[in-house]
């Protein structure tokens, strides 16, 4: 099963590898979610961020 299929993207013109980068440049930014605009359908990804234990909060 391809990428665009999992996520509900089958009439975007963009490839699986384009989408993935898209998601990682939005990633790197610290972005909460990342839309794909298909027109009459939007996908929004929400992107989830792991904590990070600071030192001395222990």
């Amino acid at each position: 099963m391809s990428l665009k299929r999992m996520l509900g993207l089958d009439e975007c013109a963009l490839t699986d590898y384009e989408i993935i980068k898209y998601i990682e440049d939005a990633y790197s930014r610290n972005n909460r979610e990342v839309a794909f605009d298909l027109g009459q359908k939007k996908v929004t990804i929400r992107l989830n961020y792991p904590a990070v234990e600071r030192p001395g909060s222990w």
